[in-house]
């Protein structure tokens, strides 16, 4: 009997790119009493606008998933996370991280619909299996010949936790050979296991999020696709 491969993601990972570039409004390190006292009082509204802004970002680090061809790990399973933690911050239409040196450009039209996609990558995250942008569950990573038991590269990847991602960056880092697809990756902090342990403490989170979804569409005139219902997936 064949063995049941697990799904890391709803990305294929087939003809996209295998990185991705992991932001947060929220510090590495970030107080678990710090969390507790965010939710409890429900004060969400400036770190969303920062969100959608990209402002006071930052820059938790690169993500790696295994492709879709790969004959040893299942689709789309999270196998390095380089941090960084350094502040992201945009520079005309470009995200630049000044502490790994590393710039991102967008495709096409996506900066023009910047804060439209930063506003469903919340939602996303939050609810995986939405139908818009994509997501990979860090979390899932297995044990491994590449992670022996208490091993901190393992631990890092699971401590993102899920990440929602839209696939429209380039970027160029050190040492790297040409210009790079990578995705852009959000959480609002780390060990969101919201796709297999539901929302814990972060209801609030989402609570003030699904008001701000039917709000907006209350009040907008625009009625474009992408607007009321998000970036559509990637899909095969």
């Amino acid at each position: 009997m064949a063995q049941e491969r697990t799904v890391y993601s709803d990305l294929s990972f087939s003809g996209v790119s295998l990185d991705i570039a992991v932001f947060s409004p929220l510090p590495r390190g970030i107080n678990e009493f710090i969390l507790e006292a965010m939710m409890q009082g429900g004060e969400f509204s400036h770190i969303a606008s920062d969100v959608r802004n990209f402002t006071k970002m930052v820059h938790w680090g690169m993500l790696t998933c295994s492709g879709a061809t790969s004959m040893v790990q299942s689709q789309g399973e999270p196998l390095e996370f380089v941090p960084c933690g350094g502040p992201a911050r945009l520079d005309g239409d470009t995200i630049v991280c000044d502490a790994c040196n590393t710039a991102f450009s967008f495709i096409g039209s996506d900066f023009k619909n910047l804060r439209n996609i930063m506003f469903y990558l919340m939602l996303k995250q939050m609810v995986p299996d939405m139908r818009f942008c994509n997501f990979v569950d860090c979390s899932l990573t297995p044990e491994s010949k590449r992670f022996a038991y208490d091993n901190p590269e393992l631990e890092a990847i699971r401590s993102l936790g899920v990440v929602a991602v839209h696939r429209c960056l380039l970027y160029l880092s050190p040492g790297a050979e040409g210009v790079r697809h990578a995705g852009l990756g959000f959480m609002f902090a780390p060990e969101m296991r919201t796709r297999t342990k539901g929302l814990r403490k972060f209801g609030p989170w989402l609570q003030y999020l699904m008001c701000e979804w039917y709000n907006r569409i209350k009040a907008s005139e625009d009625d474009t696709r992408e607007f009321r219902y998000g970036p559509k997936p990637v899909r095969d």
